[in-house]
């Protein structure tokens, strides 16, 4: 091949001629065919035979030909495939328990299966006709099915769709019970880097439980009050006492002007992870690091935060630090010391909203279609609830050991039972002490 002056700098091949000599091509030139069109009575007939191969046959190769391996994927096993998918089962698991005989040489391949899938994708997309208009159709048979179901969405300029928000019935119920909340936009879902704006809370047992979602297209403050003012309608326009965000200014502005009354507080794991980016090059940054974080998780007063934070400060000679500058300014938002007088419902951080990615494990994933996200929405939430139905029915069948006398630690679910009992066996070792002031310099 002459490749004089194509792809060459200064007699030197070029990177894309290098990657198309890197390309690999099943093509082997051999000219056996078998050609055939139906005729006009309907019946297939016979146009080409070629039955001459240039290379050597060998049936034992043909486990390496998709098309024999895919002759043992039948209709039962195609619909097993697809169900266990569904599901959120892995490809790679689901390749393992199809019921393949595994004796036979000539098996469907864990590509093969992610081939089917695909395919059945696409067929699912297509008929549908696009990913918005199957997702519409998709909420209108949720709410046709229950009318308490909810949901919405806004068009851009150009009348196509650019956030949509959903909550199902179960949740608006629940949100009376547990209406303590986090609301969290880090969780990308999809090929389309939509944001996953979700609102969470916790439940009798522990686990967290899915308040109210949306998809949107912009994370700002416009969105925010959107997405808040729909949600706060499916609860009564009643807010949550406590919510939990990361520092968003976005988010923050959109709380503070459509629930004001609720506190709000920043997820401290998120300002912690900080610490080396913003003080690592400061003077000194290894003598200071330990104990900045103990006057932050071990002052109980906001007196004995305020004291010990400015006399650290001093002493490490970090007055002209913006950034902790303005966190002490904002130490109402996340320091424990101020906190104590509200209730969080376990939920300190939003490194706990995290385990919302547990929540959709299995179900969603970056390559999660618009149009297939309800459907796997529906899926994990489904689970969810059995699995709050499994603990509800542990808690009724055993009896549980008591350590102390306190009526407290009789009354609430297993979970909840085993970290307040460690509390009533700590309570017993606790002796109270009597002050009277006498004087005003005797106590």
């Amino acid at each position: 091949m002459d490749v004089s002056g194509v792809g060459k700098v200064d007699g030197v091949i070029g990177e894309d001629e290098l990657s198309r000599y890197k390309r690999t091509s099943k093509k082997c030139e051999c000219g056996a065919m078998i050609y055939a069109s139906m005729n006009q009575e309907g019946l297939w007939v016979l146009r080409k035979v070629f039955l001459d191969h240039v290379h050597k046959v060998s049936p034992t190769e043909s486990k390496l030909v998709k098309e024999y391996r895919m002759k043992k994927l039948t209709t039962n096993v195609r619909k097993n495939l697809i169900h266990f998918y569904d599901e959120g089962t892995p490809v790679t698991q689901i390749h393992g328990c199809l019921g393949l005989d595994k004796t036979e040489e000539i098996l469907p391949t864990v590509k093969d299966l992610q081939h089917e899938i695909y395919k059945e994708r696409r067929t699912r997309l297509n008929m549908a006709g696009g990913d918005c208009a199957a997702m519409m159709e998709y909420f209108e048979k949720m709410q046709a099915d229950n009318s308490n179901f909810y949901h919405t969405h806004r068009q851009d300029e150009d009348a196509r769709m650019k956030d949509v928000m959903w909550v199902d019935a179960r949740s608006m119920a629940t949100f009376e019970y547990f209406g303590d909340v986090c609301m969290d936009a880090t969780y990308l879902t999809n090929e389309y880097e939509l944001p996953f704006v979700n609102v969470v809370g916790v439940n009798h047992h522990g686990p967290l439980i899915l308040l109210g979602c949306a998809l949107v297209s912009h994370e700002d403050t416009d969105t925010y009050c959107w997405f808040i003012r729909q949600w706060l309608a499916c609860m009564s326009n009643n807010p949550p006492k406590s919510i939990l965000t990361d520092q968003a200014a976005a988010i923050r502005k959109a709380i503070s002007l459509k629930m004001p009354t609720a506190r709000l507080r920043w997820c401290i794991w998120h300002i912690m992870r900080k610490i080396p980016e913003k003080l690592g090059k400061c003077d000194g940054y290894m003598d200071f690091k330990s104990p900045l974080k103990k006057v932050i998780y071990e002052s109980f007063t906001k007196e004995e935060f305020e004291s010990r934070w400015i006399s650290l400060v001093n002493e490490h000679k970090l007055e002209a630090n913006d950034w902790l500058s303005d966190l002490y300014e904002e130490r109402h938002m996340w320091v424990p010391a101020f906190m104590k007088e509200h209730f969080w419902v376990g939920m300190k951080t939003t490194q706990r909203v995290e385990s919302i990615n547990s929540f959709f494990d299995g179900f969603v994933n970056r390559n999660t279609k618009l149009h297939e996200f309800p459907l796997k929405y529906n899926r994990a939430m489904t689970k969810r609830v059995r699995d709050e139905n499994n603990a509800d029915a542990r808690c009724s069948k055993y009896e549980r050991r008591l350590v102390s006398g306190f009526k407290l630690e009789k009354i609430y679910t297993n979970t909840k039972f085993q970290e307040i009992q460690k509390e009533c066996a700590h309570m017993m070792y606790v002796y109270p002490r009597e002050e009277r002031i006498l004087q005003d310099n005797l106590v």
